[in-house]
């Protein structure tokens, strides 16, 4: 038995319904150049099935824990002997399966024993837990770890009971599992996701990596769905939202044509209008001179 497996087999048992959702895996040779990882992983099962996506950072730091910047290197034999720390900051997941009631992150990073984040409700829970790592100095064994391992991070969960009598619990069997592909669901869910962060009093480099990717995903918003919509409509950010994008109006294609249709048969009717009482003058004219 492998130790993931192990791992999977001993997380199981703290409860009888805790499933084991999916992993993703980080890669870490970035580190090896004093580089950083930031971003979504896809959640992927047993199966190499899609199960969510998970939002996290790997960021290599100083003894105090504090981000390393502009500190990138060009060889990783300077590494060898030298302190290094890392932060690996987990900060939420989206579009889990619809039945997950709570759920936690774990992960093992190197030889230390297994970090784990803490439990949160929902299938879009908000974890932002941080783990600081720090080496004395930099092993053979440790650069051989970063240039060839990735850091598996697994998720679990305690599902909902959908036998449950409860109307409520009922409701939330659906034909379509629930998912925020579009971009508008997803930019709702970031914006929810640096509000809850600010109230906790989760540090800047967190929240300016959240901003900037709501920033990215408002823009791709009002691209992506303004396609899908009819030509009839546009798309309008409420002034009173939190994003920063506010009032943007964009136009697609077919709806500047339809414009400009409107705009032509509206010029044509009034000619049209236009040359009949043209026309009307000119017959009460030859009435008057005959």
């Amino acid at each position: 038995m492998s130790a993931n497996e192990s791992t999977i087999l001993d997380n199981a048992k703290e409860a009888d319904n805790v499933e084991h959702i999916g992993i993703v895996h980080v890669p870490l040779n970035r580190l090896l150049f004093l580089g950083t990882f930031s971003g979504c992983l896809a959640i992927e099962s047993v199966s190499a099935e899609s199960r969510g996506a998970i939002m996290l950072s790997v960021l290599p730091c100083s003894k105090t824990g504090k981000k390393m910047v502009n500190n990138v290197i060009e060889s990783t034999s300077s590494l060898l002997g030298a302190p290094f720390g890392l932060t690996i900051k987990i900060y939420a997941a989206f579009d889990l399966p619809i039945s997950v009631e709570k759920s936690y992150c774990c992960f093992q990073f190197f030889e230390h024993s297994q970090s784990k984040t803490n439990w949160q409700n929902g299938n879009n829970p908000v974890y932002a837990c941080e783990f600081y790592f720090m080496f004395k100095e930099v092993t053979e064994k440790l650069l051989d770890y970063l240039q060839n391992r990735s850091l598996d991070v697994d998720i679990y969960a305690t599902m909902k009971n959908i036998e449950s009598n409860d109307q409520s619990v009922q409701n939330l069997i659906v034909p379509q599992p629930l998912t925020i592909s579009s971009a508008s669901q997803k930019l709702a869910v970031l914006t929810k996701l640096v509000s809850e962060m600010e109230t906790a009093g989760i540090n800047e480099i967190s929240l300016a990596l959240l901003k900037s990717i709501i920033t990215d995903e408002n823009m791709d918003s009002s691209i992506t769905e303004m396609k899908n919509e009819s030509p009839s409509k546009s798309l309008k950010v409420d002034s009173q939202s939190s994003s920063p994008c506010k009032n943007i109006v964009v136009m697609t294609s077919q709806q500047r044509n339809s414009s400009k249709k409107s705009k032509y048969w509206s010029q044509l009717a009034k000619t049209k209008h236009r040359k009949k009482a043209e026309d009307n003058c000119r017959s009460k004219l030859a009435d008057l001179t005959v």
